[in-house]
């Protein structure tokens, strides 16, 4: 019964960030600004956070220029976390909170995407240059990818 309260607290808090991010959509668009936001506060940093005090909740939510919320994440110190990406979220996709593990307490705003499984990892340009550097020849000749490929099957 008592983790049951803390789920509805939990939940009611990530309403309430909805809500706030709604509201803030519409604030901007009053001052005439509509651009793709990204809203974030973690345990260890924050990025444009809302203007929300939450007890030990956490959260990562993305916009498009239209207002739409497009990624959703809330998580709190209790391991409990709500990940909702899509077009369009609404509010009453939130109905489902899941517990996660005690991995989220090492959520930041700069890995909640690919620590949540939710993005691809990048390769950086840097990343390609050692890459490149590494398939020379002898010769100072590149390897076709597709040759590459072909010698690894």
């Amino acid at each position: 019964m008592f983790n049951g309260a803390k789920k509805n607290l939990f939940l009611t808090e990530a309403k309430t960030l909805f809500k706030e991010t709604s509201n803030k959509f519409i604030n901007g668009s009053m001052s005439g600004i509509n651009s793709k936001n990204v809203y974030c506060k973690s345990l260890k940093d924050e990025n444009n956070p809302l203007d929300v005090t939450t007890s030990n909740t956490y959260y990562y939510i993305e916009t498009n220029n239209t207002g739409k919320i497009t990624k959703f994440i809330v998580w709190n110190n209790s391991n409990y976390l709500i990940k909702k990406t899509g077009d369009d979220i609404k509010i009453n996709d939130l109905g489902s909170v899941s517990e996660g593990e005690d991995s989220l307490k090492e959520i930041t705003c700069v890995n909640v995407l690919n620590k949540l499984e939710l993005e691809e990892n990048k390769i950086t340009s840097n990343e390609i240059k050692i890459n490149k550097a590494l398939f020379e020849t002898k010769n100072n000749k590149m390897i076709k990818i597709s040759e590459l490929r072909r010698n690894f099957r």
